[in-house]
């Protein structure tokens, strides 16, 4: 028995050998590819390198995308250096990342193409943007990954290139799902957003513009970058003289305030400026750019989550803390990025190479980016060349 299971599996290792192999062969892909992996929790100067690792082979029910960028966000640092690891476990060493743009080059055998190309006008050759999933082991910083199609969509390649489609999934779609979702924005609303000028903020301000907010109030030191997005109120946090935003609005009778930086002050504040029904969502908690979830932390901020949503029963403002859903708000993202009402914004680093990648995390870390950081990891395309190839139908 024990010589037939040894053999079984020997087999079974040998067709799957085989299969990549004719795989690649079959699509001209390179045997290796360079990603970013992560050893152990820790710095990431300490935890991070570039690897050489075989280019994945898709499932049938996935896509292989060819990786020309991807997008840095907090959760990453958080991840790596083990803040969530009481919620995602990870096999060591395993690839960091959550953001991706690039091009569809193999198509997984059990994907209907037609019905693939009808629902969401992907096909072998589309450019594409998405996110992976935060439970999923790998991430996006390698020159190939494997999504299935539910986690990815075209972006319009007139408006943006691959630097500028990676910025934005994440990011944007947690400020969608932050001020639609939790805070119900509709048409007239005032909104106030704390850390306007952050990854998030960028995309929260074009979006409460274009969903026609009646008033934009955002804290930021960035007053020109922000008022360009559409901010119609800039506090600058940083001006010792000026007052800080709960005593300046303070009775303004504002629909919604999200919160992109974080700290117990922005909600014990919060009922100074909202409306009594009025709506507070947090992506980051009681503590400055977040903090690690241990055991105590996850009770504590359960407990106190439990007592503000009580409270809210009784007319007092809503409280959100909310982790975003990674297959909810793209698509409409990139129509409103054809429309000309959304646009990427990238920090002026930007673009980091592979080498360079604990800098990027640096940059990150100090909470110091305007706009987001992406890494490249391959030459970017001809503009021509992406555009004829999201424009054919083989189909």
């Amino acid at each position: 028995v024990n010589l037939a299971t040894t053999s079984f599996i020997k087999l079974r290792i040998k067709l799957t050998v085989q299969r990549m192999d004719d795989f690649k062969e079959e699509y001209k892909l390179p045997d290796t590819m360079k990603a970013i992996t992560c050893s152990k929790y820790g710095e990431p100067k300490q935890v991070l390198k570039v690897v050489e690792m075989p280019v994945p082979t898709p499932k049938p029910n996935e896509l292989l995308i060819k990786v020309y960028s991807a997008a840095l966000n907090p959760v990453d640092y958080k991840m790596v250096s083990g803040w969530l690891s009481l919620f995602l476990k990870k096999k060591f060493p395993w690839i960091v990342g959550r953001d991706f743009s690039g091009k569809v080059i193999a198509i997984g055998s059990k994907i209907d193409v037609k019905k693939l190309w009808h629902d969401k006008k992907i096909q072998n050759g589309t450019f594409v943007c998405g996110m992976v999933d935060h439970m999923r082991n790998d991430g996006t910083f390698a020159q190939y990954i494997c999504v299935t199609p539910a986690y990815c969509e075209p972006f319009p390649t007139q408006q943006l290139n691959c630097h500028q489609a990676a910025s934005l999934p994440l990011a944007a779609m947690t400020s969608y799902q932050a001020l639609l979702h939790k805070g119900s924005l509709k048409r007239n609303d005032k909104v106030l957003i704390l850390g306007g000028s952050s990854g998030c903020g960028v995309y929260a301000i074009q979006i409460a513009k274009m969903c026609g907010a009646a008033h934009i109030a955002v804290t930021s030191s960035q007053h020109t970058l922000c008022t360009s997005l559409g901010a119609d109120q800039v506090i600058n946090y940083k001006d010792e003289n000026a007052p800080v935003w709960h005593e300046l609005l303070k009775g303004a009778n504002y629909d919604i305030i999200m919160d992109c930086v974080g700290g117990s002050e922005a909600w014990s504040n919060a009922a100074k400026v909202l409306k009594k029904n009025g709506a507070f969502v947090t992506i980051v908690g009681d503590s400055k750019h977040g903090s690690a979830a241990t055991f105590g932390n996850v009770l504590n901020q359960g407990s106190t989550m439990v007592n503000r949503k009580f409270w809210s029963l009784w007319g007092n403002p809503t409280y959100s803390h909310f982790l975003m859903d990674p297959c909810v708000g793209l698509a409409p993202l990139m129509t409103a990025v054809q429309n000309g009402a959304l646009r990427a914004i990238l920090d002026e680093s930007s673009p980091y190479t592979l080498e360079h990648v604990v800098e990027m995390f640096e940059k990150q870390m100090s909470h110091t980016a305007h706009g987001k950081l992406v890494l490249q990891l391959h030459d970017m395309p001809a503009v021509n060349n992406i555009d004829n190839d999201n424009n054919k139908n083989d189909n």
